[in-house]
């Protein structure tokens, strides 16, 4: 074993004895602790205040070599803007990416990717209710790239020019982020929070903002909120990932110990959660909207949210809309689906929520069933043995978080203790955690989640809201009648028969267990191969990228290469839940549940371009299970009409909503048109759902599960001997299944679109203000030599990064320019490149000008030396990372057993970033980016213009 190999032993040895004493720790602490003391915190966190107020919190988490991830807390948001400045506090936040004391206007995206940090995905920011934070992710942390990001925080808090000339441009770019996401279902929302809290109009306001205001914002109102609200004593920065703590505090006290707050510090307007009242009701009708049924309780702030004794009420919390939600799932309501859940409002209070999604007109029905089940509840009680069934799945959940807790991405980590922050809450560790939670949920009594359930329906409420694309008769009067009425209905109680014991699990034996008839090594992708005498394929890659976690994929049959090229099919219906919901022969998904209770598993489909994908994540104790579970689904589903049923009324409930956006509609239509109206990724119409049958999917389907060859990819924490024991037992032990026979010539073929003179159009059913115009070009599949994939990419990085200048700083045109690129692994030939942008609709036509204008110019000028960095730095990045988690290994994986060059493309997609040059990129634009090969669509308004 080489030294690195020891040292990478010794590491997970040295974490797992740390793990089990701090865990015995925990669990100490939280029997003798009072409860009315503090949580104790995460021992690992390095915390403090400087002099100047500004706290700092810092953890080690090497789960990526040299990923670090950087926030700042700003602890103010709308909540603490002037009253009728609703939007300074939104407009502000991206104000800190245009020019500082010692940082030029537009100069922090390209200091940001020289780190390799890309926009929008690494580096971005948010507003909320009283909060704003802004976050860098760094892949290559180290003392220098960490210090830059530190500096750049530091101008972010206390140097922002706010230049009248910059606000007039970033205010355009703030109303087209506010046109961009102003769908009917975010209206919807906005609707729903303001009914909440119509007695607090503060917190009732949406921290996006009021766009009259924002059209007509100036730099002095920002300058006030900005001195009054941005200092040190309001501010945390968080820095977490592979680092030396020491290091990184002297750092932080270096850049910010002499930041200090000019003029008067802000206040902290007053706000309560609604004072207790009576039922209120509230109707938003508008095309396009979600049709769902709200109901809404709320309840202030835990006094003590950092107390032993609020962690304890909020598990208990959790466990009762646990019971709640298997109660509203179990009853057969009148609704496609529902959903309990408690919602943090800081520093307003807590939301007991229920929404449910109904079919058209069934309104009501949806709210008397929702209100059946919890006062059912409230009145006669939990049963303990849903009691038990969810205690066990919670624990079992806190179980596998703290397993993983050691390879959590870092972002994920510092993201989870800004939510900590704004919430009041302990900064635990997991150990502590799953202490807790072992605490709580082992022994719990039916009397404790009672008091829970009770809990969670006080203070202000019902407030029942219903959501409808369509008016309603009587209108809100009708909806406050029918809460009336249905909280005045009797409810009886419950049978309370004798719990009959869980159903025997049908699955648990495929018969004598498959042969390995060969197994082949890959070494430097630490990946085997492995083929069963019945044809089954089985790849295996250990890994412990994912602590605790198993990934599985199984591609039976050709997916999309057996589907018809000229006809809309109906594998929509199985994409969207129907293989799941309609269980197996031989046992329904209730008593499947009922049957495997003490099991982690999941269970997904997927048609995709060479197989149907089903696939699922468990944990390695339950591997067995999740594969019966697999094989069970592949070779016999229940094919019941009412998951069927259920699925196409829910499609048809959907589709008018994706219709009422530019992006619902690029969603809907972009699949097809890129492949020139090859209906295998098209998305259906109303016609289609409405004429589709669930004799139609078994006809699509049952022939290619049944026969189909079968490819298996498993990554995560597992042997490789394990995972092809518990294969031979399941999918190994099958009838034989030959190779993929040669499927039609046709089905391997698909086509770009021909180029378009004149834009095709497309429109959307929502405001007048919103369109979208989009530029494709055809490029090379992912086995390209010339330009190679790799110089794709480079291109694309670039083509956005001069998008991001151009539209989005410069004209203020649109929030975030979108690129893409599409490589086919499959089609050969196959593969396009894309720019776009939402905009107004007297704007789609600037779009095109500035993309062709930036293409000609990449067409003719070789880039420099420094943007070719700023856009190979950021594409390795996300390779690197990706490549980081058992996702990317399970996707890059698949089918490597017959098409070996998928392990060429695993190979080289770092070092051929590397090599990329200038002239490569030029080229790549010279085959690519052309004129006369260019493909445009405009997603505009009904009755619109299009260029």
């Amino acid at each position: 074993m080489n030294s690195a190999g020891f040292a990478g032993v010794r590491s997970a040895l040295i974490a797992v004895f740390s793990g089990l004493i701090l865990f015995a720790a925990s669990s100490a602490a939280w029997a003798a602790a009072p409860a009315t003391e503090d949580a104790p915190a995460d021992p690992a966190i390095r915390s403090g205040t400087l002099a100047n107020g500004l706290g700092f919190i810092i953890l080690r988490h090497a789960a990526a070599t040299h990923e670090v991830s950087l926030r700042l807390r700003i602890a103010a948001g709308s909540l603490q803007e002037p009253l009728e400045l609703n939007g300074v506090a939104h407009v502000l936040e991206h104000m800190a990416f245009r020019g500082s004391t010692h940082v030029p206007e537009t100069e922090i995206w390209r200091d940001l990717s020289r780190l390799g940090v890309a926009f929008g995905a690494d580096s971005n920011a948010y507003t909320a209710t009283s909060q704003t934070y802004f976050q860098f992710d760094l892949p290559e942390g180290g003392e220098a790239s960490i210090g830059t990001g530190l500096m750049l925080m530091r101008e972010i808090a206390g140097e922002l020019t706010l230049k009248q000339a910059a606000v007039n441009d970033e205010r355009n770019v703030v109303l087209a982020e506010a046109r961009l996401t102003d769908s009917p279902a975010a209206q919807a929302d906005r609707a729903q929070t303001a009914f909440w809290f119509e007695s607090a109009p503060r917190a009732a306001r949406d921290a996006m903002g009021d766009i009259d205001v924002i059209g007509q914002i100036q730099a002095a109102p920002l300058r006030a909120f900005y001195d009054q609200y941005y200092r040190p004593e309001r501010a945390t920065v968080i820095v977490v990932g592979d680092i030396d703590p020491p290091a990184v505090e002297a750092q932080i006290r270096a850049r910010f110990a002499d930041w200090a707050g000019r003029g008067p510090p802000g206040d902290d307007p007053p706000v309560a959660a609604p004072a207790p009242e009576g039922p209120r009701a509230s109707l938003f009708v508008q095309r396009g909207a979600p049709a769902s049924v709200r109901l809404a309780w709320i309840a202030p702030r835990d006094p003590a949210p950092k107390s032993l004794a609020a962690e304890r009420r909020r598990l208990l919390a959790e466990l009762a809309i646990g019971v709640l939600n298997r109660r509203l799932n179990g009853q057969g309501g009148a609704y496609f689906a529902v959903t309990a859940s408690r919602q943090a409002h800081p520093p307003i209070g807590e939301v007991t929520l229920i929404s449910a999604d109904y079919p058209p007109g069934q309104w009501r029905a949806a709210l008397a069933s929702v209100e059946i089940a919890r006062r059912q509840l409230l009145a006669y009680g939990v049963q303990a043995p849903e009691v038990e069934a969810e205690a066990a799945e919670a624990l079992r959940a806190a179980q596998v978080a703290a397993a993983a807790a050691e390879t959590r991405p870092s972002a994920a980590l510092a993201n989870a203790l800004v939510g900590r922050l704004e919430d009041g809450r302990p900064l635990t560790g997991p150990a502590q955690d799953l202490a807790l939670a072992e605490a709580v949920y082992r022994g719990v009594q039916p009397a404790e989640v009672d008091a829970a359930m009770r809990a969670l329906f006080a203070g202000a409420g019902p407030l029942a809201f219903v959501s409808s694309p369509e008016p309603i008769r009587p209108g809100e009067a009708g909806v406050r009648q029918a809460l009336v009425d249905s909280d005045a209905a009797p409810v009886d109680e419950p049978v309370r028969e004798a719990q009959p014991p869980p159903p025997a699990w049908p699955y648990a034996s495929f018969g004598p267990a498959g042969v390995v008839a060969e197994r082949r090594e890959v070494p430097d992708l630490s990946t085997t191969f492995v083929r069963f005498r019945n044809g089954v394929r089985l790849t295996v890659r250990p890994s412990t990228l994912d602590t605790g976690q198993v990934l599985v994929q199984v591609a039976v049959g050709g997916g999309r290469l057996d589907l018809p090229t000229g006809r809309m099919t109906v594998d929509w219906a199985a994409d969207s839940g129907v293989i799941d919901g309609g269980g197996l022969k031989a046992i329904d998904r209730g008593d499947m549940r009922r049957a495997l209770a003490a099991s982690t598993y999941t269970f997904s489909f997927q048609t995709g371009d060479d197989g149907f994908d089903f696939s699922g994540v468990t944990r390695p104790a339950d591997l067995d299970v999740q594969l019966q579970v697999l094989a069970a689904y592949a070779t016999d589903p229940g094919w019941r009409p009412g998951a069927f049923e259920h699925v196409r009324g829910l499609f048809a409930a959907l589709l008018p909503q994706f219709e009422a956006s530019p992006g619902g509609v690029l969603g809907d239509y972009v699949g097809g048109l890129l492949h020139d109206g090859d209906r295998r990724w098209s998305t259906p119409t109303m016609g289609d759902v409405a004429t589709a049958r669930a004799r139609d999917l078994r006809a699509l389907l049952e022939r290619p599960l049944a026969t189909g060859a079968i490819d298996m990819t498993i990554v995560g924490d597992v042997s490789v001997e394990r995972a092809i024991q518990a294969v031979a037992a399941t999918f190994g032990a099958l009838p034989p299944r030959t190779p993929r026979p040669a499927s039609p010539p046709e089905a391997y073929r698909t086509r770009f679109p021909a180029p378009t003179p004149t834009p095709v159009v497309r429109y959307h059913g929502g405001h007048a203000d919103q369109a979208l115009a989009l530029t494709a070009w055809p490029a090379g599949d992912a086995y390209a030599v010339a330009p190679s994939l790799a110089d794709m990419r480079v291109l694309q990085q670039v083509l956005n990064n001069r998008l991001i200048e151009r539209l989005r700083i410069a004209d203020g045109a649109t929030y975030t320019p979108r690129t893409g690129l599409e490589a086919s692994r499959t089609f050969a030939g196959y593969g396009y490149l894309f720019a776009a942008a939402s905009v107004a609709p007297a704007q789609t036509q600037l779009v095109f000008d500035r993309i062709g204008a930036i293409a000609a110019d990449l067409r003719a000028n070789p880039i420099s030396d420094d943007e070719l960095e700023r856009a190979r730095k950021p594409a390795m990045a996300m390779i690197q990372r990706a490549q980081q988690t058992d996702a990317y290994w399970l996707l890059a994986l698949g089918r490597a057993q017959s098409d070996p060059r998928r392990l060429d493309l695993i190979r080289s997609a770092l070092p051929a970033l590397r090599a990329v040059t200038a002239a490569d990129v030029q080229r790549a634009a010279q085959a690519t980016l052309r004129d006369e090969r260019a493909w445009r669509l405009v997603i505009t308004p009904h009755g619109g213009a299009a260029p």
